[in-house]
């Protein structure tokens, strides 16, 4: 894979990318109030399974976002395991960063039930699995999905 696969970035290409960033931001915002105001989360069980999908998708496509951005400003060349490594470098390295946003999420679920008594937020320990799960399936699903965005351009899209 090509080096300048990422960095060859239009300024039009970074700005979708950053309106994608967005977009997941405002729509996990949106679905997580209409939610809990029109009690969803009590109502239909894959509500939660919504919320970590694009959660994770949030995180991979910020990841993405981020890096790309620092790659075209020279910066990329610093964080020497993203240099050059291509799709699955990228993928591994983006994963365990929706990973980890994802653990942290499920340790401030845990503190809030600890300090409530309850296990409101998670009844089990099947259910945090479950949820760190969707968190990652979400994350490949728009990683894989930018990929092969990036995949339709044009070969001097990748060689200039």
């Amino acid at each position: 894979m090509n080096q300048k696969y990422y960095s060859s970035l239009s300024a039009k290409d970074k700005q979708n990318l950053g309106l994608l960033v967005l977009g997941i931001l405002s729509l996990i915002i949106l679905i997580f109030w209409v939610g809990i105001f029109s009690q969803w989360d009590l109502k239909f069980w894959w509500f939660d399974v919504v919320l970590h999908l694009l959660g994770g998708a949030f995180c991979l496509a910020f990841f993405e976002y981020f890096f790309t951005l620092s790659e075209a400003e020279g910066f990329g060349s610093k964080i020497v395991i993203l240099g050059n490594g291509g799709f699955l470098v990228r993928l591994i390295v983006g994963l365990g960063f929706a990973a980890l946003v994802g653990v942290v999420w499920e340790w401030f679920e845990f503190a809030l039930d600890f300090l409530n008594r309850g296990n409101l937020l998670q009844p089990s320990l099947t259910d945090t699995m479950q949820d760190l799960l969707n968190d990652l399936l979400g994350a490949c699903f728009i990683y894989i999905w930018i990929f092969k965005l990036k995949k339709k351009r044009p070969p001097e899209f990748l060689n200039s």
